[in-house]
């Protein structure tokens, strides 16, 4: 049943509300910069537009300008769908896999690598922080 932008399941009796990620326009982002830089100088920026209640999902816009960091381990679960740019990523393994504009990857949980911005990009992101996932 559709009310007002809202979907309600009568069975589990939840509501979610809409809520709109921006895809172009003015934003009001985080800015920052990645840790363990190993080459370029990147800035980061972040838009999160939503957080659940117990601040476990987070949906939201991301950039980068060119460079490499890491190595990182990845908390939660990430899927990424990039807008504009391309990104390498390089598994400990020494797994290589990029992608480009339009295309989108999960980062699972315990990911071991790097990350390249190789051309500034932007991604839509949503993030799944396991219970627990912070003491990794």
């Amino acid at each position: 049943r559709r009310v007002h932008g809202e979907i309600s399941n009568k069975t589990t009796r939840t509501t979610m509300s809409s809520r709109v990620i921006p895809l172009s326009g003015d934003l009001k982002p985080t800015l920052g910069t990645p840790e363990n830089i190993i080459s370029g100088k990147p800035q980061a920026w972040t838009q999160n537009f939503f957080s659940d209640s117990t601040n476990r999902l987070h949906c939201g816009r991301w950039g980068s300008t060119p460079g490499k960091w890491g190595p990182f381990t990845q908390v939660g679960e990430e899927m990424c769908v990039l807008v504009k740019g391309r990104v390498r990523l390089v598994a400990e393994d020494g797994t290589v896999q990029e992608f480009g504009p339009g295309q989108g990857f999960v980062i699972p949980h315990g990911y071991k690598g790097t990350w390249e911005t190789v051309e500034t990009l932007e991604k839509f992101y949503a993030l799944g922080n396991l219970v627990g996932a912070s003491k990794l």
